[in-house]
């Protein structure tokens, strides 16, 4: 029992983003898949080396998420989900201070070989960009 605590422990220590409570992920933030080509005829463009991201007002008064990482750019199937983890974590932490939006993350072919600091630090920049 003392092992598994432990490895818990070990797990948590290693996550390099802080935990907040009250902040989830559910299904109500999930794009609808009727929403993905609303987003793409009307959003806003922004692109990261890793990443691109379409984003657009939500009339629904909701920030939802939907994800786009293919397999054409990201052959691993490992760092594809690294790729989703990593979105929706940022999402989690991110979505109550830009109000209202729908966006879509997809995958550049250079986050592949990307490491995972470089990852996070595609996905901060377009929070951050939201922001402003």
């Amino acid at each position: 029992m003392a092992v598994k605590s432990l490895t818990v422990a070990v797990l948590k220590a290693e996550n390099s983003l802080p935990f907040k409570r009250g902040l989830s992920f559910s299904a109500h933030h999930k794009l609808a898949s009727d929403g993905y080509d609303v987003v793409f005829k009307t959003g806003k463009r922004y692109r990261a080396r890793c990443f691109q991201f379409v984003y657009t007002q939500n009339p629904e008064k909701l920030t939802t998420l939907g994800l786009a990482i293919s397999k054409k750019n990201v052959k691993s199937s490992v760092k594809r989900n690294l790729c989703k983890r990593l979105s929706r974590e940022y999402f989690r932490l991110h979505h109550p201070e830009v109000g209202a939006l729908q966006v879509i993350v997809m995958a550049n072919p250079p986050a592949y070989s990307a490491a995972r600091e470089e990852l996070h630090a595609c996905l901060a920049q377009f929070w951050q960009s939201l922001k402003k």
